[in-house]
């Protein structure tokens, strides 16, 4: 879940995409191959709930109307794209560690 958010960062905060577009993305890159087909239609299902560009910014605010802000957009996408980077070289040190410790697993979930 880690990778997902990492990976949903980085591709929301190239500004190129919608939340859900960003998110199915993320989704099909990290988690997707651990799910079965319920798992799947569960997600899928899910993704239709995620907000607008709009709303999420809103969210992301202190103030609301900060998210109005060309400034907030740019520094919200900006700092989204370092956190991805930071939280993708961790998830890099995990893998590492379970590799090496032989814990990797391809188990399919539900």
């Amino acid at each position: 879940s880690i990778h997902f958010l990492g990976c949903f960062l980085h591709e929301y905060g190239q500004d190129n995409q919608t939340v859900e577009d960003a998110m199915n993305k993320a989704y099909g890159q990290t988690l997707k191959r651990f799910h079965g087909w319920i798992t799947r239609g569960v997600f899928s299902i899910a993704l239709r709930s995620v907000p607008y560009k709009e709303e999420f910014l809103v969210s992301l605010a202190v103030n609301s109307n900060d998210a109005r802000e060309v400034l907030f957009e740019q520094q919200i996408m900006n700092e989204m794209l370092e956190h991805s980077l930071n939280m993708n070289s961790v998830v890099n040190k995990i893998t590492e560690f379970y590799i090496e410790h032989e814990l990797e697993s391809d188990e399919i979930i539900g």
